[in-house]
Parts: C-alpha cells; sequence; structure tokens
C-alpha cells in the first residue's frame, strides 16, 4: 500500500497522478482547486485516492467553481467535513458524484441546508455516520426522511445551534428503519418523552452511547431498568 500526504496544489496532484501509478491513499486537508476540466481529468488518478476529506473554510466565492470541478474524480471518498460558508454550493455536487460516503459531519459554520443533507443521505446509501452541528433547523420531517434513506445508519449526532424541533415521532422513525443504531445524541431534543426514549433502548440492544438533554424526563430507576450493562 503507497499513501501520500501533500499540500493540495494542482500541480502536487497531477505529478502524484502521473508519477504514482501504485498510489492507492492521498491524503488532503481541503477539497482542492483545479482550473480547468482538462487539468481535472490529468489529475483524476490521484482525487479517486482521496477516501476522506474537508469542504473549504476560507475560499472566495468565485472560487467555488474551481472546487467542484475536482469534486466528480473524488469517486472514493469515504467521509467529508462540510465547515464552509460557501458548503450550499458544493453539496449539489458532492451529493451527485461521492456516492460511496460512509460518514458526514456538518460542522458550525456550515451553510449546508437540511434538502442537501436529505439529498446526500438519498444518494450515499452506505451513510453510517451523521453529524449536524450546525445552524440547521431541524425537525421531526427531516429526521424521519433521514432514517428512511438511511439504513445502515449507526451512529447519529444532533447538536444543531439552531432549534431542533423533533419528537417522539423521529424516535420512532429511527427504530422502525435505523436497525443497527449503536449511538446516539440529542442533548438538544427537549421535546422526547420518557415512554418514546425507554422504547428505543429497549429496540436497540446494541445502543451503548445515549446523550438526553437534562430536561428530558427520564427516571434514572427506568433507564437504570433498561441498560442491561451498557454504558448509558
Amino acid at each position: 500500500e503507497i499513501s501520500a500526504c501533500l499540500v493540495g496544489s494542482e500541480m502536487c496532484i497531477r505529478d502524484r497522478s502521473t508519477y504514482c501509478p501504485l498510489l492507492e491513499e492521498l491524503k488532503l486537508f481541503r477539497i482542492p482547486k483545479v482550473f480547468s476540466e482538462q487539468s481535472a481529468a490529468l489529475c483524476a488518478p490521484a482525487l479517486s485516492c482521496i477516501h476522506s476529506i474537508c469542504t473549504p473554510d476560507d475560499v472566495m466565492y468565485h472560487e467555488i467553481p474551481y472546487c467542484a470541478m475536482a469534486v466528480p474524480y473524488l469517486t472514493e471518498l469515504r467521509e467529508i467535513r462540510a465547515m464552509g460558508p460557501r458548503d450550499y454550493r458544493l453539496m449539489p455536487v458532492i451529493s451527485q458524484y461521492c456516492m460511496k460516503l460512509e460518514r458526514l459531519d456538518i460542522e458550525d459554520y456550515s451553510t449546508t441546508t437540511p434538502a442537501q443533507l436529505l439529498q446526500l443521505a438519498q444518494n450515499c446509501r452506505h451513510l453510517h455516520t451523521i453529524s449536524v452541528s450546525t445552524n440547521m433547523t431541524l425537525t421531526d420531517e427531516i429526521i424521519i426522511r433521514l432514517a428512511e434513506y438511511c439504513p445502515n445508519l449507526q451512529k447519529l449526532y444532533l447538536s444543531s445551534n439552531n432549534d431542533i424541533v423533533i419528537t417522539d415521532a423521529s424516535l420512532l422513525a429511527l427504530s422502525e428503519h435505523c436497525p443497527h443504531i449503536r449511538e446516539l445524541s440529542f442533548s438538544k431534543c427537549t421535546q422526547l418523552t420518557e415512554t418514546a426514549v425507554l422504547h428505543l433502548i429497549q429496540r436497540y440492544k446494541h445502543l451503548y452511547r445515549l446523550v438526553l438533554p437534562d430536561t428530558c424526563p427520564v427516571s434514572y430507576t427506568h433507564l437504570r431498568a433498561h441498560e442491561t450493562g451498557r454504558n448509558l
């Protein structure tokens, strides 16, 4: 196995594509800028060796098309951290071409929209981990559709800085459509009831991490009764 870590200049990526035919993994921090379709095609062998990357957090508005030009060649991407103020322009391209994604983190300054989150979930059927900690308003409708699109979901972390208006309906959808859940974090979901939470714990025998808001009305006694040795 041959791997490389380098700065994301177009010339460096093109050189790896040309001179490193046995390259299996290329580590870049951010999606690189590529300035022509011809150059993007020449960079394709190296770009297809990238497994984890971040969206750019310091790119100018007029530079986004140059980042977008590289995305169709990120065909083996498994993890992405969305952390940029221009993400709303990149996410439609990412959801179209990066269909092997397994982990998606939408962080504080990302401008990814709820509709784009759902489009990613619908296209990327291998997603097993989703974390949302940006200024995105989350509702039952979004979580229910997310559950329907992500049958392989194992970890879901919701800590948006905006309102998280989800109720027991979201927990029911997760329990129906996502049988492999192991970790859940609802630290700002204040409308969940004890009945729904206990049903969820009973449903997921392999659930070992559950984060609830301080206001969630789940009694310690009932929680202990359902733990059966898990670290909840």
